[in-house]
């Protein structure tokens, strides 16, 4: 199974090497990187030669503990139909779905092939979901993805604290970072008690903590909730 967003663009060999890379390797995901473009015209790939590919035997644990190089969206992977046994989109994150299916996927997989040449063209528009204003719609999404992130310990609690952690940091992301970095709390002072009720209630079920975070974060986390 593969995805491709309706504004992106593969090149040509993009399903050929990521086939022929997860055969040769015996893997259950294929992955490649992306290129960034802007504006609505097309994308031409340069040659492809062939590329360095990294194989993890343990997807989850290199991605999010070893960090490394791995990416996490969707339409950069070639993935094995089984995979998706007894795993879907969850109807809670209809915008951000792909964040929490992609975890559950590397918790998943046995094995896992990246390749470091770009095989995608991700367009960037002034009109990208990324790009809109947050709604209340997508601030209940950045409200429930942490929860869902850590509740994926009931199935793999093995990997309990490391959920946690990558639940926390998301919602650091989300919640914090991205408030204080596309939003002014004079003038949108609206988002910001918004995000600073989601904030609160995290932080009631342990997602903010200086554990959680590390000092750097922790200390923006105050600014952003108490300034």
């Amino acid at each position: 199974i593969a995805f491709l967003d309706n504004d992106d663009i593969y090149a040509p060999v993009y399903l050929e090497i990521l086939l022929k890379n997860l055969q040769e390797t015996q893997a259950d995901v294929s992955c490649c990187s992306y290129i960034k473009f802007y504006g609505d015209g097309n994308y031409v790939f340069d040659k492809m030669a062939d590329s360095q590919v990294f194989v993890s035997t343990e997807p989850f644990v290199d991605k999010f503990a070893r960090k490394k190089k791995i990416e996490m969206l969707m339409w950069c992977k070639l993935y094995k139909k089984s995979l998706f046994e007894n795993i879907k989109f969850s109807d809670e994150l209809p915008a951000i779905n792909d964040m929490l299916l992609n975890i559950e996927i590397l918790l998943k997989s046995r094995k896992l092939v990246f390749c470091r040449q770009p095989l995608i063209a991700y367009r960037i528009l002034e009109s990208s979901q990324t790009n809109k204003r947050l709604s209340d719609r997508r601030i209940a999404e950045y409200a429930a993805l942490p929860r869902l992130i850590s509740a994926l310990s009931k199935q793999y609690p093995a990997q309990k604290k490391l959920l946690h952690k990558i639940a926390a940091r998301y919602a650091f992301g989300q919640c914090v970072e991205e408030i204080l970095q596309k939003y002014d709390a004079k003038n949108d002072a609206d988002i910001y008690i918004k995000m600073r009720d989601v904030a609160k209630n995290l932080q009631k079920d342990g997602f903010f903590s200086i554990f959680s975070l590390g000092l750097k974060r922790w200390l923006k986390f105050l600014r952003f909730y108490y300034f």
